[in-house]
């Protein structure tokens, strides 16, 4: 005769202390890629480096001219589960029903 054990499962909350010391960046540049349809997600959150152009007219005007590129600085590369992707996805969503946003209806770059 086989005994079975039963295992208990009791949840236990996240300690998020010391996330206060975690740099705050401000996210604007977002790129979902995914490299096949049992791999994660891999979500790149990033921000535009503006560059800061100062001078006359002309010069700022010149100086934009002869850039060829912005810079952009990735925050954070993330790998997540289409799971949690839905689960994100509506933790945003409901975020910006809470709090409402004359952008909602903006779309990424």
């Amino acid at each position: 005769m086989a005994t079975t054990q039963r295992t208990r499962i009791r949840a236990l909350p996240l300690d998020l202390s010391g996330i206060e010391a975690a740099p705050t960046r401000y996210a604007d540049h977002f790129a979902l890629q995914r490299t096949g349809s049992d791999a994660p997600f891999i979500l790149c959150i990033s921000e535009i480096k503006h560059p800061i152009v100062v001078g006359t007219q002309s010069a700022v005007r010149e100086a934009i001219a002869n850039r060829d590129r912005v810079a952009v600085d990735c925050i954070a590369r993330v790998a997540i589960s289409p799971e949690k992707l839905a689960e994100l996805v509506k933790v945003l969503s409901g975020a910006l029903k809470k709090h409402g946003s004359d952008d909602a209806s903006d779309t990424a770059d």
